[in-house]
């Protein structure tokens, strides 16, 4: 999908019909619903493209068409079967009347969501627990199985085959699902779609799906205060986190209502057996009958952990969620559909962390299969009883029983149940230390990262402060340098001064009013109006995450430049710039070709007298060469970076672009590197390398604000260089 051709190119704003500055929303990147429908395509293809999907695809449709426990054949299958083919009627109370008090204690989105495969039932009659209703059984659960495997790979982008390897062939899934017959896949299937609607900060569609989702099974109660946590802390305006709580709420009671006046359906689903489990582990305090649940505790303890945390990203709630969803089946007598709630996290885990993640993830799978066969080789087995006769898994377990009692003895059943046990809480150990340790990468004290973008008059400066604000959004605040020009235009003493002059500004007041910020405090400046060249009403700047001051002279006072992190100067092409100057002064401000061109040259020596000089003391020079209006992919850029930023690193993850010429070149004191990229990419490779060179790149941008051709090489660079900063800051700070 290409750009459109109207986008402009490092310093140019597209222009409208009128030759005037199209305005900022004219300016930006396609929707977060078109990204993402774009790569998931993507993420579909390379799929296609897998044999070792294509072998899990066969193999799950041979074990739904001939495997089921009893879960499944009795139950399941037959409640959604009378659902559909009772027209509907309420099947809760059909079977607590036959005696059937486990067939289905799941909530009505459950009912909804299975039913879908079985509307043949409305017009034919067969039996439920034949192949055909297995299958029909399955087709939500595989339907689940592929969005959980594609959101992953979505999250992991570039360890996308390991997700492949580590979540769709897991045997805890095939097992769990597609032999034993559970259903707990479609629940957390909702909420990893919910997760990613948060993540993308699509708050209304994740509250109306993560409310379904409750209505599906209540155990996604437990990831509700992670999802509000992370809303409150990352979301602009704050009170998102209150909109999705009350969103999901309706949605679920809504849900709810009807089913809930069915003394049937309170009994099976809200008084089940399976929902009073998570308080069967407790330890005795003192003597007046005072207990300690410890499955609650551990719970309560991970939310108010996870509440701590000044900042939170998507990879710390993964790994929180996964982590309590896997901690909590060691702390209750265990039930294999149970654990299906974490191996979508567990299989983050081994993809994105290879070495630690894949032992976790074999060490628990192994002893998963290893303890459900020991306790309980009855219902293992009777698994191939649809396809091997009725009665085959109860007469093979009392052979094997009674030929190997040490081997299915209760005795072994314990040691079994304390290796996965030992596996659970291993695994739930490293998605917390993992999990946290991501928290901490970009983490940069209690103060603001401040960001300096320097250059000269019409050189597209706020052209770079403008594409920044689209990958960091509301997290970074800008200052205007132009805010801090003496006078009005018109003024008498402009006739002394010009505005490169640095006498002709308030330096010293920026300086304060960088200073403020950076410890995070208010500032209330006033405002300059270019476009009537007058001083308006003081606006009042708040500290953020980030700060950037956008001008001609941010870099001038040494004491100005001790305070800003990361100094960016853009210096494109004299004849682009002054290209770039006579277009946006004519448009806006009213002035003809020849008053612009004059102004130019008398600020030339201006210009080389106190603006330029600003460039050796930048940490990243951008210099923008010839555009191609008719390519708006099209790259001309040379990149200056000091080396303490590693721009070897960003060259070698250009340098694997096939459609980009590379070249890398330092200095003699090695001290500063030049970078010159030529070619053509779009935004999908910028993302893509940005995943590349930095862990966890979601949490400094927003994916869908990455820009195409120059643009998006210069975003990729500064962002690159502030992950660097913040990570080795954040590293000085752990020494």
């Amino acid at each position: 999908m290409t750009e459109s051709a109207t986008r402009a190119p490092l310093g140019e704003a597209p222009s409208s019909a009128s030759g005037a500055k199209a305005p900022l929303a004219a300016e930006e990147p396609r929707s977060a619903r078109e990204l993402s429908r774009h790569e998931f395509g993507t993420e579909l293809s390379t799929l296609r493209q897998s044999r070792l999907f294509w072998v899990g695809v066969a193999l799950k449709v041979v074990l739904a068409l001939c495997f089921g426990s009893h879960f499944a054949t009795r139950w399941f299958a037959p409640f959604a079967y009378e659902f559909v083919h009772s027209h509907f009627a309420n099947p809760w109370d059909t079977f607590l009347a036959r005696g059937e008090p486990m067939a289905f204690p799941y909530g009505p989105g459950m009912l909804l969501v299975v039913s879908v495969s079985w509307l043949p039932a409305l017009v034919a009659s067969f039996d439920p627990a034949s192949f055909l209703g297995l299958f029909l059984l399955r087709i939500p659960l595989f339907a689940a199985d592929l969005t959980i495997c594609v959101l992953l790979m979505r999250w992991l982008r570039m360890n996308g085959r390991d997700a492949v390897i580590a979540y769709w062939l897991s045997p805890v899934v095939l097992y769990a699902t597609y032999v034993h017959g559970q259903l707990d896949l479609i629940p957390t299937a909702l909420l990893c779609v919910a997760l990613f609607l948060i993540f993308t900060k699509r708050v209304t569609a994740a509250a109306l799906v993560f409310g379904f989702a409750l209505a599906t099974k209540a155990h996604l109660l437990i990831a509700t205060p992670f999802a509000l946590v992370y809303l409150h802390r990352t979301c602009r305006p704050r009170r998102e986190w209150l909109k999705f709580g009350i969103i999901t709420a309706a949605t679920a009671l809504l849900l709810y209502a009807i089913p809930l006046s069915s003394h049937a359906f309170r009994s099976m689903v809200l008084g089940s057996a399976e929902s009073r489990k998570v308080w069967l582990v407790s330890i005795p305090y003192g003597t007046s009958g005072l207990v300690l649940y410890v499955a609650p505790a551990a719970i309560v303890l991970a939310v108010l952990r996870f509440l701590s945390y000044r900042k939170v990203n998507r990879e710390l709630s993964l790994m929180f969620i996964g982590a309590v969803y896997v901690g909590l089946v060691a702390l209750v007598p265990p039930q294999p559909g149970w654990f299906i709630w974490s191996i979508p996290f567990i299989a983050y885990l081994g993809a994105r962390f290879t070495r630690t993640g894949r032992f976790v993830l074999l060490a628990l799978s192994a002893s998963y299969l290893a303890y459900f066969f020991i306790g309980d080789p009855q219902v293992f087995l009777e698994a191939a009883d649809p396809l091997l006769g009725a009665g085959f898994g109860q007469r093979t377990a009392d052979a094997l029983t009674l030929r190997y009692p040490g081997l299915l003895g209760a005795h072994a059943a314990s040691i079994s149940w304390t290796c996965l046990f030992s596996a659970t809480s291993l695994t739930a150990i490293e998605m917390y230390r993992k999990g946290v340790r991501s928290n901490a990468i970009y983490d940069f004290r209690d103060e603001s990262f401040m960001i300096g973008i320097g250059g000269d008059s019409g050189a597209g400066k706020h052209t770079i402060a403008r594409d920044l604000t689209r990958l960091l959004e509301t997290r970074l605040s800008v200052i205007n340098g132009d805010d801090d020009h003496k006078w009005e235009r018109g003024h008498v003493m402009w006739r002394r001064f010009t505005h490169l002059d640095p006498r002709g500004n308030l330096l010293n007041t920026q300086l304060e009013s960088i200073a403020a910020l950076r410890r995070g405090g208010d500032v209330r400046k006033r405002h300059y109006d270019h476009d009537a060249g007058r001083f308006t009403n003081p606006l009042v700047i708040k500290p953020n995450e980030f700060v950037a001051v956008v001008g001609l002279h941010p870099f001038y006072l040494p004491s100005q430049r001790e305070l800003i992190h990361l100094k960016i100067f853009v210096d494109p092409k004299e004849e682009l710039r002054r290209k770039w100057k006579v277009a946006r002064d004519m448009a806006k401000r009213g002035y003809s070709e020849a008053q612009v061109i004059e102004q130019i040259e008398k600020r030339m020596a201006d210009s080389v007298s106190y603006v330029r000089p600003q460039m050796k003391y930048a940490d990243i020079v951008l210099r923008q060469g010839d555009t191609d209006p008719a390519r708006p992919h099209h790259v001309d850029l040379e990149l200056e970076m000091v080396s303490e930023l590693e721009p070897l690193a960003l060259y070698d993850a250009l340098d694997m672009v096939s459609s980009l010429e590379v070249s890398w070149t330092p200095d003699e004191q090695l001290t500063r590197d030049k970078v010159t990229v030529r070619g053509d990419i779009d935004p999908e490779q910028i993302a893509a390398l940005a995943d590349s060179l930095l862990p966890d790149a979601d949490e400094l941008v927003h994916d869908v604000g990455w820009l195409t051709g120059g643009r998006g090489i210069a975003q990729l660079a500064i962002v690159y260089a502030i992950g660097v900063r913040l990570s080795r800051a954040r590293t000085r700070e752990i020494a």
